[in-house]
């Protein structure tokens, strides 16, 4: 009788056999529940009309999203870095049921981070089917285009500061979110320690010897493996993950 965009939401009649009974418009149908998310019985996030236009206007590729880490210690560093980002890209994210645009999002373990995709995308497709624009194809702007995590990391994942998001968490999280990632030009920041390192390579990738002198050591062994790698492959072939291969924060 029809289909439904990824991030569509939907009221649920009844669950049988594996199966979910919705409303569709006028009428009820089924779809298949291993290919859903079950969302909370809050409704999805509101917006104004002018986060829909801007957001077409200035991102038709895709917006930006960053999360920051929500610890304790040296704390204040990734939340002054995470602020000044988020004003300069204009970075997208729910706060208080609210669409906002110039946000970011501390978070304090691999579900909050999770959810917190989960949440913004299904935000951002209801703002623009709220607000729609004639002749205007929303299939990119409403999707990240680049994801950024200010965090602490180590090298087979990133430290929130409560919890881990870790390489074995990897598959989960892609099939996840798949729907709400530009994966044709997904661009994926890790402001984290030794993400982009696996954890057999020494943490100097560059040997400085005498003089001007220095030897190079093979930057596809030492990322090989790494979480930023493996994260990068879950992606897809066209996405770009950029990750730190030594310690140094947000240096």
């Amino acid at each position: 009788i029809g289909g439904l965009r990824y991030g569509k939401t939907v009221s649920v009649v009844k669950e049988q056999a594996g199966w979910l009974k919705i409303k569709y418009g006028d009428s009820e149908g089924w779809i298949y529940r291993p290919d859903t998310d079950l969302a909370s019985s809050s409704a999805a996030a509101s917006c104004s009309a002018d986060v829909a236009n801007f957001l077409r206007d200035n991102y038709p590729d895709g917006y930006n999203i960053i999360f920051a880490y929500n610890g304790s210690d040296q704390a204040a560093e990734f939340h002054s870095q995470a602020k000044q980002f988020s004003s300069e890209y204009h970075t997208l994210n729910v706060s208080s049921g609210v669409l906002k645009k110039d946000i970011y999002r501390k978070v304090k373990n691999y579900s909050e981070f999770k959810n917190g995709i989960l949440e913004t995308g299904r935000a951002v497709v209801k703002c623009l089917e709220d607000n729609p624009r004639a002749g205007y194809d929303d299939s990119k702007c409403s999707q990240i285009k680049n994801l950024t995590v200010m965090t602490h990391g180590f090298t087979t994942g990133l430290n929130f500061g409560g919890g881990y998001f870790k390489n074995t968490d990897i598959p989960d999280f892609g099939s996840t979110v798949y729907g709400y990632l530009n994966n044709k030009s997904l661009r994926v920041q890790l402001y984290a320690c030794s993400a982009a390192r696996n954890k057999d390579t020494k943490e100097n990738w560059y040997e400085r010897y005498t003089g001007d002198i220095i030897k190079e050591q093979d930057p596809f062994k030492g990322g090989k493996g790494s979480f930023a790698q493996l994260l990068s492959e879950e992606m897809g072939p066209d996405a770009t993950v950029f990750g730190h291969t030594t310690a140094g924060h947000l240096s």
